[in-house]
């Protein structure tokens, strides 16, 4: 008994076992971790754009507000080129700056408190 125990045949298997685990554990960390550099979707890239077009109308109508601090009592007569539109009214569009292709429309609410 005491012969086996100090027999150390298998022991370099044992050690290469053990470390191709860690190593493969290691680059299972390492591509997880890289996963977001994964390139977009389509639906990442509709949901970007729609982010920058509902920006770019807060903007717009801040940059308005800023101007004019009355601004917002002219509701849907403001002068053109605008993209303010009454209720349940998406009619009147405007590009977002740096991508023509995606447009956003700003759409009054009624108040719902006096």
């Amino acid at each position: 008994m005491n012969r086996l125990r100090q027999d150390e045949r298998g022991f370099t298997m044992l050690a290469t076992m053990i470390g191709a685990t860690v190593v493969m554990s290691l680059a299972l960390v390492a591509v997880t971790a890289t996963r977001g550099d994964i390139p977009f979707t389509s639906r990442d890239i509709a949901n970007k754009k729609a982010y920058e077009a509902a920006k770019a109308g807060i903007e717009d109508y801040a940059a308005h507000l800023y101007t004019d601090s009355l601004y917002w009592t002219k509701c849907a007569e403001v002068p053109t080129p605008n993209a303010v539109n009454n209720t349940n009214s998406t009619t009147k569009k405007r590009a977002v700056p740096g991508d023509e292709s995606a447009t956003y429309a700003i759409e009054l609410l009624p108040s719902t408190t006096q």
